[in-house]
């Protein structure tokens, strides 16, 4: 997080107009945020930073179009991340590998089918011509809009919206504009005429219609509930006012009660899968509580004694902060009817839950790390303890965070 030293402190009032004028956009800041870093935890983590950086310098916004504002500072925060950590991020898999919905399963497979490979082709080209595309085809910008966002010349613009396609000098400098509606009268008479002698022309035309159509054709991905509520807490941490906590605590229960009720993503679950169920309910309570844990400590020799006389066995508790998951501490919870510890880690922005109780059966079992409704889950045995880990990180940190632990374990025996 940036520091405040430089900008006033939002008050009340600033919070209300930021909700009201920036905040209904954070779907196509997500959106956006998806297609630059092409992995949606990071694009999480990225929206997240961006609305919050939009808060600190809401001071500076002077009523102009608050979408193409907003969608500037995703860039440029993303511009920064990548500046800070030298790389380029990791491939959008979960884009590309999404299954269509739909009641006709033949029809929906073409869709998917079609979808993965435009995904697959946006996600190829280069940055600086995909984000073009994303903004003008998926975003739905202007020229003017994109050239403000991304700080450019609008032939700028033009130029790389025709480098997705082909380098026809003639179509390059018209062929976009004229299927976006952006040419004047006089400069789209002159190229319908072109139009005539030009086969290549005609074909730039087909295609960027054809590319047009498959782009604003892909479904918009919906915003995490986690990321809104993650970022309705940051918002009110700054601003330090604990209003809206009836509609935070009425969305926290509502998304409980659905897993709970295993409607969770609209299907109905068994018998089986109620364990699951209470461990990612009980994990909403720690990604969505202002404070997440009852003692809150990254010392091992705090968090563990505190859980004596609370429940009927010591569990091991370490911190792994060197490992990139810092404990912030321990809460109580209950698994099927049976009061158990949860040891709290952070990993960025995201929060994990780490549950766990001593095994009815001896050995170890590897980590099984699966995936479900957008959350990552580990379910193995080490050191005579059974272990349930949930959060919303992607399954590989889920797994490296898993074999953390069972390394920090192992040395202390």
């Amino acid at each position: 997080m940036g520091c405040m030293s430089d900008a006033p402190k939002p008050d009340g009032r600033t919070l209300e107009r930021f909700r009201a004028t920036v905040l209904p956009h954070l779907d196509s800041a997500y959106g956006f945020a998806r297609w630059l870093t092409r992995d949606p935890v990071a694009a999480q983590d990225l929206a997240q930073e961006s609305l919050l950086r939009a808060l600190r310098y809401f001071h500076s916004f002077r009523g102009e179009e608050a979408r193409p504002w907003l969608l500037r500072i995703v860039r440029n925060t993303w511009t920064d991340l990548r500046l800070r950590k030298g790389a380029e991020s990791l491939p959008l898999e979960a884009a590309e590998n999404e299954a269509a919905d739909g009641p006709d399963p033949e029809q929906s497979a073409m869709a998917g089918d079609r979808r993965r490979h435009v995904a697959a082709a946006l996600a190829a080209l280069p940055v600086e011509v995909r984000e073009v595309l994303v903004l003008r085809e998926i975003e739905d910008l202007s020229y003017k809009q994109i050239a403000a966002v991304l700080d450019l010349p609008i032939g700028t613009v033009m130029s790389r919206l025709a480098r997705a396609i082909m380098d026809c000098p003639t179509c390059e400098a018209m062929v976009d504009a004229y299927v976006d509606g952006e040419l004047s009268a006089r400069d789209s008479a002159e190229f319908e005429a072109a139009l005539a002698v030009c086969a290549d022309c005609r074909r730039r035309l087909e295609a960027a219609r054809t590319m047009s159509g498959l782009l604003r054709d892909l479904p918009a991905e919906p915003v995490p509930e986690l990321l809104r509520a993650r970022v309705d807490r940051e918002l009110r941490k700054i601003t330090g006012r604990p209003r809206a906590r009836l509609r935070w605590a009425a969305m926290a229960a509502s998304l409980i009660v659905a897993v709970g009720a295993g409607w969770l993503g609209g299907t109905l679950t068994g018998q089986g899968v109620r364990q699951t169920d209470e461990m990612i309910a009980g994990y909403l309570r720690v990604a969505m509580a202002e404070t997440p844990v009852d003692v809150a400590s990254s010392d091992r020799h705090t968090v563990k004694p505190w859980f004596a006389g609370r429940i009927d066995y010591s569990p091991p508790v370490h911190d792994l902060t060197a490992e990139g998951f810092p404990l912030l501490g321990g809460r109580l919870d209950v698994v099927d009817g049976r009061k158990v510890a949860v040891l709290v880690y952070r990993r960025n922005q995201h929060r994990l839950a780490l549950t766990l109780w001593p095994a009815a059966t001896a050995g170890n079992t590897s980590p099984d790390v699966t995936e479900r409704d957008g959350f990552a889950l580990a379910r193995w045995r080490h050191a005579g303890f059974e272990m349930r880990a949930v959060s919303d990180l992607a399954p590989g940190e889920m797994a490296a965070f898993a074999a953390a632990l069972d390394k920090t374990m192992g040395f202390e025996r």
